[in-house]
């Protein structure tokens, strides 16, 4: 398994041993830690991050992702741009759903 920073795969990892799983792999330090290591040559999309940024790429550079203060969902540059899209309201994914 594999998780933004490796923390909650060290959490999952003990519940499935304790559970009885065998075969019980993470990738150490998370998705960072890999672009930290080996770089993002083989990575493809960016990665969500749970604090300001939204995501980064993987030179962990911050992208232009917001999130929306409604649903939560990321939204990309162009979903930005989108008139369904106003800020602490709504977005594309929720505009209409959520009150």
């Amino acid at each position: 398994m594999f998780c933004t920073g490796g923390i909650r795969c060290e959490k999952a990892s003990v519940i499935m041993l304790n559970q009885g799983f065998k075969n019980v792999y993470q990738l150490k330090g998370g998705i960072l830690g890999y672009f930290e290591e080996v770089g993002g040559a083989h990575w493809v999309g960016d990665c969500f991050v749970f604090d300001q940024r939204v995501s980064v790429n993987p030179q962990l550079e911050e992208t232009g992702f917001a999130q929306c203060f409604a649903c939560r969902e990321p939204i990309s540059l162009e979903e930005q741009n989108s008139p369904e899209y106003v800020v602490g309201e709504s977005c594309p994914y929720c505009i209409g759903r959520i009150q």
